[in-house]
């Protein structure tokens, strides 16, 4: 698999950090309750796949993909700041070295390893005291890549000492589900009503990996 240190800047990648980093914002703003004891050290979580249908045009949550479409998928990390000097954040972030995420994907076709592009290394430093981070998957979808994927994302936290066996480790569970669905039934298999009804707007999902398709 292949480390990259990414240089991120295209332009669905710089709309795509806008929105990401405002979500992010908007909810580091909310007053939240003092935290005595520590809930965790630190999370992980995805959010996407979007698509860019043209330059200029505005980003859209889509998990069917076209032969051409640019695509991309957003991964955030965080620390928890709770406790101070002596925060999860804090310490991490000052004697750490950084974080390597990893995209692992395979295609369910054939339930073998997918192209080299989505499975890939990116590697980010740590800023001292910043408590998250958010890395982007920018690709566009190649001719011989039809198939249907899964992509389960990974993380490593690398310690103060070059070499050394990363102290902290993780995978994402919650995947942000951004394509509603239209032409859901009006009831649940189970008999319960969606809200709204019909369709199921976006949502997040848990313990399900990241799925989409790319056709021809």
């Amino acid at each position: 698999m292949a480390e990259q240190t990414v240089s991120q800047s295209s332009s669905g990648v710089e709309t795509l950090k806008a929105l990401v980093e405002a979500k992010i914002q908007s909810a580091l703003a909310k007053p939240k309750p003092e935290i005595a004891t520590m809930p965790g050290w630190w999370n992980i979580w995805v959010y996407g796949l979007h698509l860019l249908p043209a330059p200029g045009n505005p980003l859209t949550p889509q998990k069917m993909v076209k032969v051409g479409d640019r695509f991309y998928v957003a991964t955030i990390v965080w620390f928890n700041s709770a406790g101070g000097a002596q925060s999860p954040c804090n310490l991490i972030t000052n004697l750490g070295q950084g974080i390597d995420i990893q995209y692992h994907t395979g295609k369910l076709n054939t339930w073998t390893l997918g192209p080299n592009e989505m499975n890939v290394v990116h590697n980010i430093p740590f800023a001292p005291n910043q408590c998250w981070y958010v890395d982007y998957l920018d690709l566009t979808a190649q001719a011989g890549w039809e198939a249907c994927y899964e992509m389960n994302i990974c993380a490593l936290i690398k310690g103060c000492a070059s070499g050394a066996k990363p102290p902290l480790a993780g995978f994402a569970t919650a995947i942000r589900d951004i394509d509603s669905d239209t032409f859901y039934p009006p009831t649940t298999p189970w008999g319960g009503q969606y809200t709204p009804a019909p369709g199921v707007p976006a949502r997040w999902e848990y313990d399900i990996p990241l799925r989409f398709m790319i056709y021809p």
